[in-house]
């Protein structure tokens, strides 16, 4: 009940902030004249080359839909429609938001490894029958050492792609390895985090 309680707190507050983000981010660049920023085939200095921030704004964009998308689903979350797959499609959309995320502005793959950790630990523990604290603790362990050997391998692909294209920083390639770490991340920290022996896991049906 705790742990729910603070989800929902942190959730209602990263779309209060969220939100005021991109309101502030439109006010500032109406003010500047730079709303062109927001359109494909516009860059910094006004002409019509790539080079420019559009990706930046296009996810950004992507993640205050996503948010509001979010928040209405959770406002619904008792309606007969929305109830009998709402955990599924709430976890789905927060997955496909904090990917979004990423691609917006890369450091939220710094931000969100523990959070990646902690979401494979978790599904490693509710896949034990008999999960004590130090199973939970070594899953946790192994899944924030597999999420680091997730994210180093990618991030170096990501400095090494960036040094031979010096001059395409804004293009999709470079936005795309953010998201490609973190799915690496979740995917290795879940095998990592898996139990080994000791407590059998859940059956499918049980």
């Amino acid at each position: 009940a705790t742990l729910k309680a603070c989800h929902i707190k942190a959730a209602w507050a990263t779309v209060f902030w969220g939100s005021l983000h991109a309101v502030g981010e439109l006010v500032y660049l109406a003010s500047q004249g730079m709303l062109g920023l927001l359109w494909f085939g516009t860059s910094n200095d006004g002409s019509g080359s790539n080079e420019g921030d559009n990706l930046t704004f296009f996810f950004g964009g992507a993640v205050l839909l996503l948010l509001l998308a979010l928040s209405v689903h959770a406002i619904k979350r008792r309606s007969s429609s929305v109830a009998a797959t709402f955990r599924r499609n709430h976890r789905a959309l927060a997955a496909i938001l904090l990917l979004t995320a990423s691609a917006h502005w890369w450091p939220f793959v710094i931000f969100l490894a523990p959070a990646v950790a902690c979401a494979a630990t978790g599904r490693a523990v509710d896949s034990m029958r008999h999960a004590g604290r130090s199973d939970a603790a070594l899953a946790l362990a192994a899944a924030m050492t597999a999420t680091l050997a997730g994210i180093v391998p990618v991030w170096a692909a990501r400095q090494a792609w960036k040094m031979a294209h010096p001059t395409q920083y804004y293009t999709l390639p470079l936005h795309m390895f953010p998201p490609a770490a973190l799915g690496l991340a979740f995917t290795l920290a879940g095998r990592g985090g898996a139990p080994r022996g000791g407590a059998p896991p859940v059956p499918a049906d049980g």
